[in-house]
């Protein structure tokens, strides 16, 4: 018996002992804590927001929605789904709501499920959990914040620890002792990687990486959705190409300025000034290829064409899957206008890929003419 509680106090007591004295040689050396940083706390609150560890349970409870005997319509993504600016933009669950209302009074209960920062991990976690209120129809518009998320760098790496979001918990405790700050600088130590986009050719293994997780996470969901006789709408994404990151007023010198400051930069300038000069020679369709191509090129958060090409690969690969092939439509709307802040921006904002009201009521519109082909609405 003294033999075994000695063992554990030497497997407990040992590690402990280390550890205070690791402890007592950083504060001795004047070392502040990691998680008394701004920067620090600012990164930890932004993994919080796209990592948080089981936030799908409580954010996505099926007893939350109650549908009172009408058919359920849920709408999943990330804040592009939530409405931008948030608290403040239009969510998608809002033009749908009224389109169905008008079409079918009290025959559909729209339930929004989109969150920011969130990728489709979070939504093929939220969708199991909301599978227990019997969904008629699930709307996925998600993507940009799975390249967001895991592209370029590390990117099993982050796909694995958003699985095992705990550790960003435990991580984040840690920082506030100032030996794990030590060893984290000794060490150089870091959860996630960074952001600088590598050699074309890992850049475009890391694409694939997140291509493949992108396809398992939907593909989960359209599955366990067709076992229970439910349909799903998936929406292709857009994203502002002719105003990002170079505003309309700014072509004439706004790319040349950012490669001065980014060599990396030049063959995305190439791209982006073709666009400009096919849009200003009324070449629009040549524009809108050269445009794409631009946003390919550095997406900047933005999903390249490949991710759209993949949604639309997924949703013929299904019988309860649905394809709304929005960013067609969108350049259909478009046309010699362009896509750019006129679709994600207002008077007041611009951004990459966030739809504004006009492009939001685009979707909804687009959503429910599909819903009303197949029949789920007169």
């Amino acid at each position: 018996m003294r033999e075994i509680l000695g063992r554990l106090l030497l497997l407990i007591g040992a590690p402990l002992l280390l550890w205070g004295l690791v402890e007592g040689a950083a504060t001795l050396a004047g070392v502040e804590p990691l998680g008394a940083s701004p920067d620090y706390v600012s990164l930890a609150d932004h993994r919080a927001c796209q990592f948080g560890w089981r936030e799908a349970e409580w954010r996505c409870n099926p007893a939350d929605v109650d549908t009172r005997g009408r058919k359920l319509l849920v709408t999943l993504g990330g804040s592009s789904v939530f409405g931008f600016p948030l608290r403040k933009g239009l969510p998608l669950a809002r033009p749908l709501r009224y389109l169905l209302q008008e079409a079918e009074p009290e025959g559909w209960k729209v339930a929004s499920r989109g969150f920011p920062c969130k990728d489709t991990s979070f939504v093929r976690q939220c969708a199991c959990e909301l599978f227990e209120a019997e969904p008629s129809v699930l709307v996925i518009y998600a993507g940009h914040n799975d390249f967001a998320n895991w592209w370029p760098q590390r990117t099993r790496l982050r796909i694995w620890l958003e699985e095992n979001a705990w550790i960003y918990d435990v991580e984040r405790w840690l920082a506030g002792s100032r030996g794990y700050t030590l060893l984290a600088r000794a060490f150089s130590l870091g959860i996630g990687g960074g952001t600088s986009i590598p050699d074309p050719e890992l850049a475009l293994a890391a694409r694939r990486q997140v291509l493949e997780k992108f396809s398992d996470n939907i593909s989960q969901v359209i599955e366990r959705a067709g076992r229970q006789g439910a349909r799903v709408m998936l929406v292709t994404v857009a994203s502002n190409l002719y105003e990002f990151p170079v505003r309309r007023a700014d072509w004439e010198t706004g790319p040349e300025q950012l490669v001065s400051q980014r060599r990396s930069l030049a063959g995305w300038a190439e791209h982006f000034e073709r666009g400009v000069a096919l849009q200003r020679q009324g070449r629009h369709s040549e524009a809108l290829t050269a445009f794409k191509q631009a946003r390919d090129a550095d997406p900047q958060g933005r999903a390249p064409s490949a991710l759209n090409e993949r949604i639309r690969e997924i949703a013929a690969r299904y019988p309860n899957a649905h394809l709304v092939d929005f960013e067609l439509q969108l350049e259909r709307e478009a046309g010699s206008e362009g896509i750019g802040c006129n679709f994600f921006g207002t008077a007041e904002y611009c951004d990459q890929f966030h739809p504004n009201a006009r492009a939001q009521r685009l979707i909804g519109r687009a959503v429910f003419e599909e819903m009303r082909r197949l029949g789920l609405v007169p």
